[in-house]
Parts: C-alpha cells; sequence; structure tokens
C-alpha cells in the first residue's frame, strides 16, 4: 500500500492537489488529508481515508463529498472529523477514530454502508449520522469517555447490530433525542458501555439483547416500531409515487401520472398490422399501410450508378465506376492513398529530386510535393541549351558528319577516318 496525500486544498480529480501532481490516489491506496480539505467530487476507491497523521503526511483536515458519488473506502480520523457523507453520496467501508473525532459524519441523506468503531479519547465516535443521515451497519463502542461506535440524533438514522465497548463511555449506539435507531442485536458486558443508550426524544426499536448491559433507555423514548417510518430520509415525495397508491403507514398518497405525460405517436405513422397502442395498449389502432401505395424508398438519397463499382450495384442497377489499376495511382508514401473496398494501394512512384533538374518546377502531387535536386549552374533553360552546345560543338570532330546533336552538326568524315587509318599503317610498316 501507498501512502497519498493533499498538498493543498481542493477536488479530488484535480491531479495538482496532490503529492506528485501526476495522478490521483488508487485503488491501493492509504489517502490522508494532510491538514487540508479534499471535496471528492467522483466516484472513488481506496483502501482508507486519513485525517490521522502518515509516515509523511501530517494529521488533520477532512474530505467531503459532493454530488451523487459512492466512496469504496475506509475512514480513520485522528483529532478532525475524516469524511462528511453529503446527501446522494455513498460510502462503502467502515468507519473508526483514533483521536477525538469521528470517522465518518453521515448528513442531509448521506448514507454510510459499513461498521463503525469508536476510539480511545474522549468524543473519538466511530460514525455519526445527523439531518438524515444513514449508516447501515455493525457500530462497536470505544474505550474511552464518549466512544460511541455510532451517534444518531436530530434526524439520524441507524439500521444494525450494537455492542457496548471494553471500557466505561464506550456505547455501542447513543441515540440522542430526533435520533432514529433499528437495532438487530444489542449486546453490552461492561457497565456504563451499553449497546445501546438513548435520551429523551429518540426513537428506539430493538429487537433483541444480549449481555449483563445491553441498553439503557431515556425518558420519553419511543421504543414501539409503529413510529420507524416517520424518518423523513426513507419518505419519497407523493410526486415521485403512482397516483392511487399509499405509503408512509397509509398517511400519505402518491400523485404521479405516468400517462399524463406519455406522447404516444399519430395513428397514421403506426403500421396497420401492428397491435393497438395507447395508455393500456388498446386505445388506438395504426392506420399506416406499408403494403399499398407507402413507397419507403422514396425519400433514400441513392448515389449514381457512376460513383458505384462495376463489381456491386445500387437500387437494381449496375455501377459503372471502374477502378484504376495500382500502377496508375501514387504510393502512400509519395503522398497517394488507398483506394477500393479492399483499400488497395498505389504503385506508381515519383522519380527522386535527385534526378530532377534544379531549377525546374517542384513536382509531385498535393501533399507530396518536391524540390528538384539534380545540379546545374544555369539559371534558364536558354543558358543551359547553349552550355551544352558548346560542348557538342567542342567534340563536333568525333561526330560523325551525318549526326546532328542539339543542333550542331558532327564533321567526322569517312574520308578523314580513312587517312588516318592509313597514317597509322604506314608508320607501323615503315617502323
Amino acid at each position: 500500500m501507498a501512502e497519498r496525500y493533499a498538498v493543498k486544498t481542493g477536488n479530488w480529480n484535480d491531479v495538482s492537489v496532490w503529492d506528485g501532481g501526476a495522478t490521483f490516489p488508487g485503488a491501493s491506496d492509504d489517502v490522508y488529508a494532510n491538514t487540508y480539505t479534499v471535496t471528492i467530487n467522483i466516484s472513488v476507491t481506496c483502501v482508507c481515508l486519513h485525517t490521522d497523521a502518515g509516515a509523511t503526511a501530517a494529521a488533520g483536515g477532512g474530505f467531503i463529498t459532493s454530488g451523487v458519488v459512492t466512496v469504496t473506502s475506509d475512514s480513520r480520523s485522528g483529532t478532525t472529523a475524516c469524511l462528511t457523507v453529503e446527501k446522494s453520496a455513498v460510502q462503502i467501508g467502515n468507519s473508526t477514530s483514533t483521536g477525538t473525532a469521528t470517522g465518518t459524519l453521515a448528513r442531509y441523506g448521506g448514507l454510510q454502508k459499513g461498521n463503525s468503531q469508536g476510539g480511545t479519547g474522549s468524543g473519538g465516535i466511530g460514525t455519526t449520522c445527523v439531518y438524515g443521515g444513514v449508516q447501515i451497519g455493525n457500530a462497536i463502542g470505544g474505550s474511552g469517555t464518549a466512544t460511541q461506535g455510532t451517534y444518531a440524533y436530530n434526524g439520524g438514522i441507524f439500521v444494525g447490530n450494537a455492542t457496548g465497548g471494553i471500557a466505561s463511555g464506550g456505547v455501542g449506539v447513543l441515540c440522542d433525542a430526533g435520533g432514529r435507531i433499528f437495532i438487530l442485536l444489542a449486546t453490552g458486558t461492561v457497565n456504563l458501555a451499553w449497546g445501546v443508550r438513548t435520551i429523551a426524544g429518540a426513537i428506539a426499536y430493538i429487537l433483541a439483547e444480549a449481555g449483563d448491559y445491553p441498553k439503557t433507555i431515556g425518558a420519553d423514548t419511543d421504543t414501539t416500531l409503529a413510529n420507524w417510518p416517520m424518518g423523513w430520509a426513507f419518505v419519497p415525495a407523493v410526486g415521485d409515487v403512482k397516483a392511487g397508491v399509499t405509503f408512509n403507514a397509509g398517511l400519505l398518497e402518491g400523485t404521479y401520472d405516468p400517462m399524463a405525460a406519455a406522447v404516444f405517436p399519430a395513428a397514421a405513422d403506426v403500421n396497420v398490422t401492428d397491435v393497438a397502442y395507447g395508455p393500456t395498449g388498446a386505445e388506438y389502432a395504426g392506420t399506416l399501410d406499408l403494403a399499398g401505395d407507402y413507397t419507403l424508398t422514396a425519400s433514400i438519397d441513392y448515389p449514381a450508378v457512376s460513383n458505384v463499382l462495376t463489381t456491386d450495384t445500387v437500387n437494381g442497377e449496375a455501377g459503372t465506376y471502374v477502378a484504376p489499376v495500382q500502377a496508375s495511382v501514387l504510393c502512400v508514401a509519395d503522398g497517394g492513398t488507398t483506394y477500393g473496398a479492399t483499400a488497395v494501394e498505389g504503385q506508381a512512384t515519383l522519380p527522386l529530386a535527385a534526378n530532377v533538374q534544379s531549377g525546374a518546377a517542384d513536382y509531385g502531387v498535393f501533399g507530396a510535393l518536391r524540390d528538384p535536386a539534380y545540379p546545374t549552374t544555369a539559371t534558364s533553360k536558354a543558358e543551359q541549351l547553349a552550355v551544352d552546345q558548346a560542348e557538342v560543338t567542342a567534340k563536333a570532330g568525333s561526330i560523325f558528319e551525318t549526326e546532328t546533336i542539339l543542333s550542331i552538326a558532327g564533321t567526322l568524315t569517312a574520308a578523314s577516318i580513312a587517312a588516318s587509318c592509313w597514317a597509322y599503317a604506314d608508320r607501323s610498316l615503315t617502323g
């Protein structure tokens, strides 16, 4: 596991918030607030969130959710609350305290699905549920004063088992005024470390008890199941419940009519062979006759046959387009392209720039123009011609008189060749 930590206050998905400035923390990381406040604005997964100190990170700071996000991670607090789960957000993981603050604070409908463990220092609460915040899991008290596993008050809701801690003050679940708890099993073995403790105005329903100190119930605590559904966090708006359906112990009735906002197609757009349609499936019947005069192809824009290969047909007609042969299409390396249904590549190539005389215009296709590089000292075609003609004139004596090169006639004759041969022979005989 790696230690990752914040270096400034900001959003989780801002990489500059994190050490290194390049990546977010991942599933195998322990993540520390390091005195800063990090807003979790995306769903995240990690080993544990911390506001206690790490090997490098300092204690302090905190994490808070924003929007519809899921935090798959444990939470571990020091002297500041570790994770605040706001409305529409969910924590999937356990919470604990190592100091004097709560591991997870669930509020305004925020949900924790996991267990909670009280700490050792006064006020070291595992999870706090308030204003409709909900925890579903098990709660275990700590070993110090006011080290509840879970503290539910002022609309906070807890569902699960509650177990007292090992020392006085380590209550499993403390339910204060306005809190609502549904306990499957309350267990306590140490005096003043009850499984459940309630204070006036709480609503607590306990299914089973174990140990010598499973609970202590305060004055005016409602312990009947009848009032349990009154927790507002579980009651949807009447506009979100189908009309005619009662809920919340029969006190409310839904008003939502799914058909009121429905938009059905016109009968003329529904095939006569189809079953009737509408709110109950029988209000309307289609009148569109696809087998009659209705022509589906009237709205189709077919390509011209001149744009279709001779091997294919379009709307019943054979195409007339003949694809060029590969030898006539420039290769991709020289700026050409693949073509045809099977992406054939052209085979034609451009000459090398070194084989094209300098001074000529650029050549090649668009995207592959080349600058001629064949060397010459001439600045124009006329000058180059004059240079070449001068060289031919200088060699005219070696060109037969019947030949003409660059308008220059040769001066070599048969007689001169014969004379040269006799002279050579004579020198040989007299030598």
